[in-house]
């Protein structure tokens, strides 16, 4: 499940130490025909959990944009939501939500 661009595939790696979660995370969306944008989304996360099941977190790009990353459980215990907002940064994705299932 998504909304906004439609991920043709989404790799998420979240990692926790002591309470501290570092994670990456790889996309590549369906960018709509005709469109010069660039569909790869790469960015890096980390900081520390929160007592909430939201956890929100700074994120950096792999060109150097910021922006935030939240981690949303999902009804399920392996559903996950991912809602991701960047700097507006001209032919990159700067946002998208997706409804992850763990494997």
């Amino acid at each position: 499940m998504y909304h906004g661009p439609q991920p043709e595939f989404v790799d998420l790696v979240v990692r926790e130490d002591n309470g501290r979660c570092e994670g990456r995370m790889v996309a590549r969306f369906i960018l709509p025909p005709g469109s010069a944008g660039d569909p790869v989304l790469r960015f890096e996360f980390s900081g520390e959990f929160k007592n909430s099941a939201r956890q929100t977190f700074p994120l950096t790009t792999s060109d150097g944009a910021s922006g935030t990353v939240d981690l949303i459980p999902g009804g399920a215990f392996n559903l996950l939501e991912i809602n991701v907002q960047i700097a507006a940064t001209p032919g990159k994705v700067r946002q998208a939500n997706v409804v992850l299932i763990k494997k």
